[in-house]
């Protein structure tokens, strides 16, 4: 009696979607905490500049990003679906947190008068990074079979 030789998956610590997952995890959330600390907004004609650390947004979006730092660690070391969804889930609430903060810093900037108040990079970068965070769920979770595989798979099954 022949053995058929199967294909079967690597393991799913050997894949790599989820090494790829928590590195683009790991750059979101070092693009956060960049965020933070940047300037927010910039008065007198950029010659005072405020950034969002200690201030409760700046914290909130501090704690989103260990929160992100501690789930991507967690999939390295035991990948899941559920930690797949948490990273989303954190990224679409920082996005939001991101996307309110550049909306009011952008109506404070626009009728600031004598000021001169500009907008600064931080909330841009804090919502780049929610956004990044989302978009790893697009990455594939299942690597495909190559043709080659393929191929020695059918051979296989017809002899």
């Amino acid at each position: 009696m022949t053995q058929i030789p199967t294909l079967s998956p690597s393991p799913t610590r050997n894949r790599p979607w989820n090494r790829v997952a928590a590195a683009v995890t790991l750059v979101a959330a070092s693009l956060t905490v960049a965020g933070v600390f940047l300037p927010w907004l910039s008065y007198y004609a950029g010659l005072q500049q405020l950034s969002g650390f200690a201030t409760p947004n700046g914290d909130r979006l501090l704690v989103l990003a260990a929160a992100s730092l501690a789930l991507a660690v967690a999939t390295l070391a035991r990948p899941s679906g559920y930690l797949r969804w948490a990273v989303v889930g954190l990224g679409a609430v920082e996005a939001l947190l991101a996307a309110h903060l550049v909306a009011t810093l952008g109506s404070i900037a626009s009728g600031s008068g004598m000021l001169v108040v500009r907008g600064g990079p931080g909330p841009y970068l804090a919502l780049a990074a929610g956004l990044t965070m989302v978009a790893t769920v697009l990455i594939p979770r299942q690597g495909r079979a190559r043709s080659s595989e393929v191929v020695l798979l059918a051979a296989a099954t017809k002899s």
